[in-house]
């Protein structure tokens, strides 16, 4: 025992140690250096060396105690059996040292001859216990669990999804669409002429319709009981994270390139005459593989200055990093850059908004990013996403269901407030 207090006293002593550095730093007001770091790097590892020495002493001690003991002095006399040191221990004991010398006396005062045997068994498997290894399913099993679960899940981040949060959108409650009347063409009547002249009538004005079909998108995902009763964190929010975040991708994906047809939404960037034609494409200026100042001129310069308190442009990482680089004639950066938390950069005066499902191809004729007023981007929602949990239906294989459904339709509803930039 002389040994082991002996290593006890020289792990404190490096713990003392570790303690002195950092209680020096913490009066200086500074961080530990990199110099003393490494030398409590160096104090940690004599200290688990001492503590692997200490315990196989300890083992050793106890294995030692047991084969000492005299065969015959153990059969119903107490003063014949030491009660063993409850030594110290380098982490919680299931026992504390009254619990346990009130076993020891307990097994002493019983008639069994083979009281002592247990008396000694039991003292053993206390020093092996009291000193818990969580790498050890005998010792410390029983007391811990295999694994402690933090309640969180790690997770990439969402994709970035800007258009609905600048479009303009209408609930259609009992309707099966959405109709707008649409002034395709201006009157042209008024003209300078004599007092009794009779006016001429118009013969331009015209009329269409814009149209929104709301059509049904659905999502499902199933889970094991099993899973929902042993997950330490909600698997149901985990589900319902899933679908809103799948049915908002779905979304905005259309809503930037949808083709319009089989229940899609008609994006901004799809060519178009129900939306956006080819005659809103602005690629004078841009080379064949890049935007230029003077392509994003003419991409301003060929919507009309009424619209251009609401313009904003979208598109890519790659668009953005690629107008991030633009200077005027003069070295004066076409970016710039907000300095408010919740503000965005701009480019040209107008915000700049990056999406992860806009168009990043940059190669001749491709469409790179648009400049446009979003409030004539309408979206029609005849069901916001309605969530519903199935208990039995899959019953049979041990699971439940969620499924999801949403109903609605998109499309850009006025062309000429909006440029696409295309390259040349």
């Amino acid at each position: 025992m002389i040994k082991i207090q002996e290593l006890r006293e020289k792990r404190r002593a490096l713990g003392d140690q570790v303690r002195a550095i950092y209680r020096g730093a913490r009066d200086e007001d500074r961080s530990v250096t990199s110099e003393e770091r490494e030398k409590i790097e160096k104090i940690l590892r004599d200290a688990e060396t001492l503590r692997q020495e200490i315990e196989t002493a300890e083992r050793a001690a106890g294995l030692l105690e047991d084969l000492s003991a005299p065969a015959g002095s153990v059969v119903g006399a107490t003063a014949d059996v030491e009660e063993p040191e409850v030594v110290e221990s380098r982490s919680e004991s299931p026992l504390d040292s009254a619990e346990y010398r009130q076993i020891f006396r307990r097994y002493l005062q019983a008639s069994d001859p083979y009281a002592a045997h247990r008396v000694a068994a039991e003292a053993k498997d206390y020093r092996e216990r009291r000193d818990l290894q969580a790498d050890n399913d005998a010792q410390a099993g029983f007391l811990i669990p295999p694994q402690q679960f933090v309640a969180e899940l790690i997770k990439a981040m969402d994709k970035m999804t800007v258009v609905r949060g600048l479009a303009r959108s209408f609930t259609v409650v009992r309707a099966q669409s959405l109709g707008a009347p649409k002034k395709n063409a201006n009157a042209s009547t008024w003209q300078r002429g004599g007092e009794v002249a009779s006016p001429s009538k118009d013969t331009t004005l015209s009329f269409g319709k814009r149209e929104l079909h709301p059509q049904d998108a659905t999502g499902k995902i199933l889970v094991s009981r099993n899973l929902l009763r042993q997950s330490a964190i909600s698997i149901e929010e985990i589900v319902r994270d899933e679908l809103t975040r799948g049915a908002g991708e779905l979304l905005e994906q259309e809503f930037l390139t949808g083709s319009g047809a089989g229940g899609e939404a008609l994006g901004l960037f799809t060519a178009s005459a129900d939306g956006i034609p080819t005659s809103r494409d602005v690629s004078t200026g841009n080379t064949t593989t890049a935007v230029t100042v003077a392509g994003l001129r003419n991409a301003k310069g060929a919507i009309r200055q009424v619209y251009w308190p609401g313009l904003r442009w979208i598109g890519s990482q790659s668009f953005y990093g690629a107008v991030y680089a633009l200077e005027d004639g003069n070295n004066r950066p076409l970016f710039v850059e907000s300095l408010r938390v919740g503000e965005v950069d701009r480019v040209l005066g107008f915000p700049i908004h990056v999406s992860e499902f806009a168009p990043s191809t940059f190669t001749t004729g491709q469409y790179v990013g648009i400049l446009g007023d979003l409030k004539y981007y309408w979206i029609a929602d005849a069901l916001n996403m309605e969530l519903q949990r199935l208990d039995e239906a899959h019953a049979d294989t041990n699971q439940v269901a969620w499924i999801a459904r949403l109903k609605n339709d998109a499309m850009p509803v006025l062309e000429e407030a909006f440029a696409r930039v295309t390259l040349a």
